[in-house]
């Protein structure tokens, strides 16, 4: 029996064949590596967004925080101012009352010689025997029949120099008048059934913001008790 020749590999052959081998394997191991470096990198991104948004948020609430601590503290530290404590003093002439200042004390003169006037001077206490010089005064006449504010400036001898305007004292349209002369007496004017009424300042006293001051809370509180 004759024997069959076996083939023969050259080497040649079976380098390229590892090569081969070699190369496919290799690239399955960096399309495998690749795959995953790939996704390693999306779940880092993932992650990062994820710090970003949680440090955004925290972010947020810090400044919420500090925002609603700093207005606390404000409302905290805000005081309220304490209302100045006041006087009322009411005239029975008039029918009427008005609030002072404590540490004010309102002096009373007049009498019904002819007409009935009483003339208030409000002054400011500065110990228990004497007052400081910057007098407010409140005079109210019964002149025994009704008249309008112009009758009794044309018939008065305060005759008014200069208005300046109308103001509302309780609820009565009445005039402030700049009168000058040699004092510079400022007066607020107003009439009420048979009785006139004159709050006057003047510059021949010391301070006449003081002056002005008090002038204004009589002319703010000052009401009818009939």
């Amino acid at each position: 029996m004759e024997e069959l020749d076996k083939p023969k590999v050259s080497i040649t052959t079976i380098v390229i064949s590892a090569v081969l081998a070699a190369v496919v394997f290799g690239g399955g191991i960096y399309a495998y590596q690749s795959n995953k470096a790939k996704k390693d990198q999306e779940a880092l991104k993932s992650q990062i967004t994820a710090l970003e948004t949680d440090k955004t948020a925290l972010e947020k609430q810090v400044a919420d925080s500090t925002s609603s601590t700093t207005i606390t503290q404000s409302n905290n530290s805000a005081t309220t101012p304490t209302p100045a404590k006041l006087t009322t003093y009411t005239n029975s002439l008039g029918n009427f009352s008005f609030d002072v200042p404590d540490g004010y004390i309102v002096f009373r003169t007049g009498g019904c010689e002819g007409l009935c006037t009483d003339k208030l001077t409000v002054a400011q206490k500065k110990d228990d025997l004497s007052y400081l010089d910057t007098f407010v005064t409140v005079e109210v006449t019964d002149y025994g029949k009704s008249q309008t504010l112009e009758e009794w400036n044309t018939s008065t001898k305060y005759s008014p120099n200069k208005e300046l305007g109308t103001v509302k004292i309780a609820d009565i349209n009445a005039k402030k008048y700049d009168n000058g002369g040699l004092f510079g007496v400022t007066d607020w004017r107003f009439t009420k059934g048979n009785f006139t009424y004159i709050i006057s300042i003047s510059e021949q006293f010391s301070d006449k913001n003081v002056q002005n001051t008090i002038a204004n809370k009589i002319v703010d509180t000052l009401k009818f008790t009939k």
